[in-house]
């Protein structure tokens, strides 16, 4: 693409002010050490050199490979043709990291001069004191000492205790000025192993106290060999101290290293004395330690960003709802309810006559005798009547009302009923014999007198709807909320069955103990173990020594001090034998209470080409928007980058407006935002058409100049280009599928070091079977990917294009909405259910889907089927499934469409096939119908999914949500997710999952499917002696949570693993 012009612009929707940047055409090297794989063709660069004093290199070799740099850099710079800038950038990155390395080292070397030098004045401290004892063992009578002789040997050890003391202090000093330049480990050390000695000393000053002490009270002369022998006993416990220092000290640190006081050990117990005091030192650490102010910064700023972001996404919907809320409430919660109100009572006026007459005025409350003049109607007047009526133009409806000969009247019957409370008109027709009049297609209306008057009536109603909005709102948000919690307690009871702590919710600025279940972990028993711990998901400044685990009580504890600007514990486990225990990975984190900076909100942003329900094709979809929905509910702040199809109704957007566009690509792009399911999203339309084809995949089978690579590819890079210009500093770049697996590639070549440093990509893949190439790159450039199922993960490890980068790929299991998948809140439903009420649920439910596609109201089961009919779905096995329901004597319903016209044509002969032999047992629907769908997930008992491969699959998920049991085939994700009930108890129980809660196969043949789906015919029938009941199952099943509360908690463990690179 050529570069385009630059030029000033300010973002309406952000309020700040930016600058528009020219296209980058040439991708810089990758960065190093983050990626794995090749490097690009004719840029052969050495190594970078490693700090000096890990490498050991003389100053002199630093500074000719400086010299070398330079001269590689000048010669390359003069070059003609002029090279690439990215082979410059690379140069140049080397020479400043050899200059670095260079200034490393002499700052290295100074203090070792420092450390020496104090080394030499404790030497010579120890010899003066030295000289003192022997000249005054020297000088003392052949007979002894006497007393004022050991007072002056006393007091000459009290000048060197006081020389020690000063050491110290200029130690001390040294360790403050260090540990703003983050080197204190090594200073504490050696503060620490002088402080050793100098108890040593205080040892040896005390064995000389006592005899003076003794000299004096005694009157007796201390001989020489009283003095030798408390001495002795002074300089074995130095000996020993020096010893413990030489045994412990670690390579890399120039003085000596710290050890332990001769009563910790004590302290510590039995099989501890290989970790004396290494608690002790972590408590010592933390306690010197000062908050950061840089952490608590860094949590002020994020809060504020996300305030702010959370304030403009408010802001929007509030916009939204005050254009639409008023008009939407008057009618009740139906906006058009007030309009159809309206033309009955005009109906009502245009009615009045003598063939349906009411006696007195209609008025709440009380009673309304109605007549019917049957002689003037074409019913007759022969037979019996009854008057069918509602209310508020059928908006309530479904009251009876048989009529009797009106006294008085040949031919006329009447009616009594009492007019409902909330009524503003009356709605009849009149039956007979089966036949109806309803007043030539009008129905007869009868207007309902208010005191009150029909505005007031209406703003009535308005508040009314509203305050039931809210509380239904309410109570949904708490059950969403409590979920949550459920999911939140039974992630940590999970963590607890190997891990724990006392207390068990640690608090910062106090001490805690972990305690190290061996047995259940993946460490090895009966081996030495080491906690490797840090704090705040390991971006803590403060650095922690191992700690060796000390075994009490059939478990390894470790106990330390939680500074107070830590909000989570983190901890790995290290056995001497090498096993370790990182819980998968993603390593224990354990939340921290009462920290002056709490965990700051990270921000996530995906690249995506769907996004439910605007932009659906597939699962992608609902994926993107959930877990974008789900993450953002746990605290942190979300965004969704989207092109702006043309086959979108914008009208579903909150908040719809255009914002400032940016010059890239060689063309304008124009930016939009909006709400969507709660979610603030972007949506970029490039001026070159790339998304006004009517369509959001499909570029490629069409003759126009494009294809869907090439769209999607643009989309990817405008995308960050956008990130770029409008000042965005995400945490996570969330990219999808290989429709946007080239944004981790072109933010490591294109702007990590041009404007977004502080980002770390994250790739999933939703379905392997397409676009593999780019998949491969995605997961090279990626910190980490994943896929939507842990099988699905293990089917597809070992492919070869992700195969070398699976240390980063995880499977995390997809999830539900519940705010969207909610059967005790679903406007398509006939009655709203929950597992407390399933039966009653599912028995309305199925009565509404059997008269919405014609099926006879049979005691019989229904088996659903809601899918794309694909190879990959296994349309053969569905097909054989009709076929073998029916044959039990099952109802069956199918919703779905084929893309491959000849599979469509296929299934519509099998469709014509079964219209007359099963018109009234099967119905197969070739469309796209929601409403429809949640009926039929409600209505069946059984949901089939007979996938070939199967990613996650949310058929299953939602069909439990629902009550349906699946029957399935094992792959993918819907092993990870159905149970069978006759095989998988243990796996199930093992698993958490709360029980069986299904019936499934392994082979693609139909006998497997036959085993399946006959067993589950069976239970349904009764079958199977001391089986549970099939309601029992159905309620299981409903109180199983399928929704994104645990995957989202994976997730961002997944993001934070992520921004440790």
């Amino acid at each position: 693409m050529a570069p385009v012009s630059t030029r000033a612009m300010k973002w309406g929707c952000r309020g700040g002010a930016m600058a528009a940047r020219s296209c980058r055409a040439v991708p810089r090297a990758r960065a190093r050490g983050r990626m794995a794989g090749p490097r690009r063709a004719g840029v052969v660069l050495e190594p970078e050199p490693r700090e000096p004093g890990r490498t050991g290199l003389a100053r002199a070799d630093l500074v000719q490979l400086i010299a070398d740099a330079s001269n590689e850099l000048r010669v390359l710079v003069e070059s003609k043709p002029p090279p690439k800038a990215s082979v410059v950038a690379e140069h140049r990155n080397r020479l400043s990291s050899l200059e670095a390395s260079l200034r490393e080292h002499d700052d290295l070397a100074k203090e070792e001069a420092k450390v020496s030098e104090l080394r030499v004045l404790q030497r010579e401290q120890q010899a003066l004191q030295k000289a003192v004892i022997s000249r005054s063992l020297e000088s003392a009578p052949q007979d002894g000492l006497r007393a004022e002789d050991v007072c002056k040997m006393a007091d000459a050890v009290e000048e060197e205790n006081a020389a020690l003391r000063e050491i110290l202090e200029i130690r001390r000093s040294e360790i403050e000025r260090q540990r703003e330049s983050g080197k204190v480990t090594a200073m504490e050390t050696e503060n620490r192993r002088l402080h050793l000695k100098l108890e040593a000393l205080l040892a040896r000053e005390k064995a000389l106290l006592e005899l003076r002490s003794r000299s004096e009270q005694d009157r007796i002369v201390v001989t020489d060999e009283m003095v030798a022998e408390a001495l002795d006993e002074a300089e074995k416990v130095v000996e020993e101290v020096e010893a413990l220092a030489e045994a412990q000290a670690p390579a890399e640190v120039v003085a000596d290293p710290e050890v332990e006081e001769p009563e910790a050990a004590a302290e510590a117990g039995p099989g501890a004395e290989d970790g004396v005091g290494v608690a002790g030192d972590l408590v010592d650490m933390v306690a010197g330690y000062s908050p950061d102010a840089g952490v608590v910064a860094d949590f002020q700023e994020r809060e504020a960003r996300a305030a702010s972001f959370r304030e403009s996404r408010l802001a929007m919907i509030a916009e939204h709802l005050e254009g639409t809320g008023t008009r939407d409430l008057e009618g009740g919660g139906d906006g058009g309810l007030r309009e159809e109100v309206d033309q009955a009572l005009a109906a009502a006026v245009l009615a009045e006559g003598d063939l349906l007459i009411a006696e007195g005025k209609a008025e709440p409350g009380k009673d309304l005798t109605v007549t019917y003049r049957a002689g003037k109607g074409h019913l007759g007047s022969e037979g019996d009547f009854r008057l069918v009526w509602g209310f508020n133009a059928w908006s309530q409806k479904g009251f009876f009302a048989d009529m009797v000969p009106a006294a008085g009247e040949e031919g006329a019957f009447q009616a009594t009923l009492k007019v409902p409370k909330d009524a503003a008109v009356l709605d009849f027709v009149v039956e007979s014999g089966g036949q109806y009049d309803n007043n030539c297609g009008l129905d007869f209306h009868v207007e309902v007198e208010r005191r009150e008057g029909l505005e007031a009536f209406w703003s009535a109603r308005a508040k009314e709807a509203e305050e039931r909005r809210r509380s239904k709102e309410e109570a949904k948000r708490e059950r969403i909320a409590s979920g949550r919690r459920e999911a939140l307690e039974k992630a940590r009871a999970k963590v607890e069955a190997v891990l724990s702590s006392e207390p068990r919710a640690p608090r910062a600025g106090e001490m805690v103990t972990l305690r190290l279940d061996a047995s259940v972990s993946a460490v090895s028993e009966g081996v030495g173990v080491e906690a490797r711990l840090s704090f705040n998901r390991n971006a803590h400044p403060l650095d922690l020594p191992a700690a060796k685990m000390t075994p009490k009580e059939g478990k390894l504890e470790v106990t330390f001090l939680v500074p107070s600007d830590a909000w989570a514990i983190d901890a790995k486990f290290v056995a001497e034998d090498g096993t370790m225990d990182d819980h998968h990975g993603f390593g224990y984190h354990l939340p921290v209470s009462g920290s002056v900076a709490p965990e700051p909100p990270q921000h996530v942003i995906h690249v995506a080409v769907e996004m439910a329900p605007i932009a659906k094709v597939g699962g992608l979809a609902d994926v993107v928007t959930s877990i974008g929905r789900a993450v953002q509910d746990m605290g942190h702040t979300v965004e969704v980058v989207l092109p702006k199809y043309d086959t979108i109704d914008y009208g579903e957007v909150l908040g719809f407006r255009e914002c400032e566009s940016f010059e890239w690509g060689g063309t304008t792009n124009r930016v939009f935002t909006g709400i969507v399911e709660d979610l603030q999203v972007w949506f970029l339309q490039p001026g070159n058409g790339f998304f006004d084809i009517n369509m959001i995949y499909g570029a490629d089978w069409e003759p126009i100049p494009m294809m869907d690579s090439e769209r999607f590819g643009f989309f990817s890079k405008a995308a960050l280009e956008f990130l770029l210009q409008s000042g965005r500093q995400p945490d996570i770049i969330h990219c999808h599928d290989w429709s946007t697996a080239l944004v981790a590639k072109s933010y490591w070549d294109d702007y990590h070091e041009h404007g977004l440093p502080n980002s770390s990509v994250v790739f999933t893949i939703h379905n392997f079977g397409y676009g593999q190439d780019a998949i491969g790159e995605a997961a090279m450039y990626s910190q980490k990917f994943t896929t939507v199922s842990p099988s699905y993960a293990n089917e597809i490890r070992h492919e070869g294009c992700i195969a070398q980068y699976s240390e980063k790929f995880t499977g995390i299991l997809n999830g539900i909405d519940p705010a969207i998948w909610d059967p005790l809140d679903d406007p398509h439903l006939p009655l709203a259910y929950s597992s407390a009420n399933a039966v009653e649920g599912k028995s309305a439910a199925k009565r509404a889907l059997r008269e919405r596609v014609g099926l006879r109201n049979d005691d019989v089961p229904v088996l659903g089927i809601v899918s794309r009919l694909t190879q990959q779905k296994g349309v053969h096995l569905m097909e054989h499934a009709i076929w073998t329901a029916l044959e039990r004597g099952c109802q069956v319903v199918v919703l779905g469409s084929a893309f491959d016209p000849k599979m469509q044509e296929h299934w519509n002969e099998l469709e014509l096939g079964l219209r007359h032999r099963f018109h009234d047992q099967a119905k197969l629907i070739f469309a796209y119908d929601e409403p429809l769908s949640h009926l039929i997930y409600a209505g069946s008992d059984m949901i089939l999914v007979p996938s070939m491969f199967e990613p996650c699959g949310l058929t299953q998920l939602i069909a439990m949500r629902y009550g349906a049991i699946p029957v399935v085939r094992q792959t993918g994700g819907l092993r990870d997710t159905v149970f069978d009930v006759d095989h998988d108890a243990e796996r199930s129980e093992s698993e958490g999952k709360g029980g069986t809660n299904g019936f499934t196969f392994e082979g693609a043949d139909q006998g497997g499917m036959d085993y399946a789906l006959h067993r589950a015919i069976d239970r349904w029938y009764g079958g199977g002696e001391g089986q549970e009941a099939w309601e029992d199952l159905v309620v299981r099943v409903m109180a199983q949570d399928w929704s994104w509360n645990e995957p989202a908690m994976e997730y961002v463990d997944l993001y934070y693993a992520a921004k440790e690179r």
